[in-house]
């Protein structure tokens, strides 16, 4: 470990750290180890690099990476990210905070990941003000590309409130780059969406970093996915 510590002025340390080695068999991400491999509970690109990054602070403090993979193997991951709503034998719902175009993008990417034979359904609601300002949308552009279908939900109130210009479904699409785009404004024609939809053998990403404008996602999921609720 001293190899990778680069002194600093004062107290600081620079312990630079990657994505470690992994695999991914029937959507359950093993992390790989000296001792083995480990089952984890959370997965994507993204969290597997936290997790080493965790591991090389606990290191400096001290405690083995014996006893970090033994905890590691039951965390459930934080609050909103990747957090799992919904479960069958053959489909997935989750919710993410994701809202920035880089966090959107690797999220969808995540799940693709994890899932890579199911149909993937990619929901996102343009919640902060930067993602519902007119001149921030073109950063969306391609960020919802790895999703098999792809909604995005903005609430015209929410634009009023934050006393920016309204947007239409025309320039959102233009925006984020893709045919396959559909725009909804309404909570009810979204969720009536989702409802008509056949969710074997599929997952369904909600992402905001707000609700979109009330619709209870849990309740949404277990009416989707049955009584599998978590």
């Amino acid at each position: 470990m001293n190899s990778l510590v680069l002194d600093l002025p004062g107290e600081m340390l620079k312990l630079p750290y990657g994505v470690p080695d992994y695999r991914i068999e029937k959507g359950v991400t093993y992390l790989k180890t000296p001792d083995g491999e480990i089952a984890l509970k959370v997965f994507g690109r993204h969290n597997l690099m936290n997790l080493e990054g965790a591991r090389l602070v606990c290191g400096l403090l001290e405690i083995e990476d014996k006893l970090f993979y033994e905890a590691i193997a039951s965390y459930n991951g934080a609050s909103n990210r990747l957090e799992m709503l919904a479960l069958n034998d053959n489909s997935t719902i989750y919710r993410d905070f994701a809202h920035a175009p880089s966090k959107l993008k690797a999220t969808i990417h995540a799940v693709r990941e994890q899932y890579p034979y199911r149909k993937l359904v990619a929901c996102f609601e343009l919640h902060t003000y930067s993602s519902l300002n007119r001149d921030f949308l073109e950063q969306y552009s391609g960020s919802m590309n790895d999703a098999d279908e792809a909604i995005v939900f903005f609430s015209p109130h929410a634009l009023r409130l934050k006393k920016l210009p309204a947007l239409d479904a025309a320039e959102i699409k233009k925006s984020f780059g893709g045919k396959k785009i559909r725009v909804f404004t309404k909570a009810d024609e979204l969720s009536t969406l989702l409802e008509s939809m056949e969710w074997k053998n599929s997952s369904l990403l909600m992402m905001s970093s707000g609700n979109f404008d009330g619709l209870n996602l849990k309740d949404l999921a277990t009416g989707l996915l049955g009584q599998n609720s978590k």
